[in-house]
């Protein structure tokens, strides 16, 4: 299974205020790279982002195709090209939106609307959503 390179390290990011949590530059190719950054700096953080990893070189391209369609069909003022985000990742729990299909929850945030939620199984993106 084709997975993000090691050179993708994990690391620990400060978010201020005494704040940590575990973070990893992905690959948005074309586009660069952009941190991820987990809920905290817990074990399961790590671990959520270990399994993301793994994963991640078969769902980008899909996360892509969406969101590049969403962009033109919204009319959204985002470009990507040089763009500035960050995505958070989280894991669903089990009484909320699309918790029955997924178990991961991405959101790619730009400085302009809309968020972008992606809705992850495995290596399988299930759903993919803009929030304005």
């Amino acid at each position: 299974m084709p997975s993000v390179s090691q050179e993708e390290a994990i690391f620990e990011a400060d978010l201020g205020e005494g704040d940590h949590a575990f973070a990893v530059m992905l690959p948005f190719s074309p586009y660069g790279k952009a941190p991820c950054v987990a809920p905290d700096n817990r074990p399961d953080s790590k671990a959520l982002l270990e399994e993301l990893c793994s994963n991640w070189l078969t769902l980008w391209p899909k996360i892509q195709d969406k969101l590049e369609a969403g962009i033109a069909d919204c009319e959204a003022d985002t470009a990507l090209d040089g763009a500035d985000f960050i995505a958070q990742v989280a894991r669903l729990d089990q009484d909320v939106f699309m918790a029955d299909k997924a178990s991961i929850f991405l959101r790619l945030e730009f400085d302009e609307a809309p968020m972008w939620d992606s809705f992850i199984k495995g290596d399988q993106l299930v759903h993919f959503q803009p929030v304005f």
